[in-house]
């Protein structure tokens, strides 16, 4: 529940894992092909996990663990991302509680597509977030949301057309 609370509150304030690292000051806007080892080590693991039989277990619960094993891998494979976080002055702690909120935000909104139960809060804000994020990036769906009266601006709009629009189940 302490993880779902958490990835809720992150994902209403940004639906974009690179929105968490460049908060922490790991990377400046658009700069995010200069983490591609990270995600690349995070997109490993996820598909390490499906091909085991595993992928429901990379959720909320253990964005922990995974944030964990990616950081400390990076750090140990990647001199170049290594390096540009000294560069920043930032450390190696920060890194991880970049990579955590990163996996909270990204686990939430998968298991919000994935229909995995959720608190209500959770739920509430992965649909919230979604919204934003698919009107953000597919211009169709934004008019779509438009001509619904949905304005993406107003929280409680978007959370009533999720609701009752079951937009979970879609």
């Amino acid at each position: 529940m302490i993880a779902e609370s958490a990835a809720a509150d992150l994902v209403l304030n940004s639906p974009y894992v690179t929105d968490h690292l460049i908060q922490h000051g790991l990377i400046d806007r658009g700069q995010h092909t200069a983490f591609a080892p990270v995600f690349t080590a995070n997109l490993r693991a996820q598909m390490y996990g499906t091909e085991e039989g595993r992928g429901h277990k990379l959720t909320t619960v253990t964005a922990n663990k995974r944030a964990e094993a990616v950081t400390v891998h990076t750090l140990r494979n990647f001199p170049r991302v290594a390096a540009k976080v000294k560069a920043r002055r930032k450390s190696d702690n920060e890194l991880f509680l970049g990579n955590r909120e990163a996996a909270l935000v990204e686990s939430l909104q998968c298991d919000y597509i994935a229909g995995t139960k959720l608190s209500a809060q959770a739920e509430t804000a992965a649909g919230i977030a979604l919204l934003r994020r698919f009107s953000n990036e597919l211009p169709k769906f934004r008019h779509f949301l438009h001509l619904m009266n949905v304005d993406v601006r107003d929280a409680i709009g978007l959370r009533e057309f999720a609701t009752e629009g079951k937009v979970r189940n879609i």
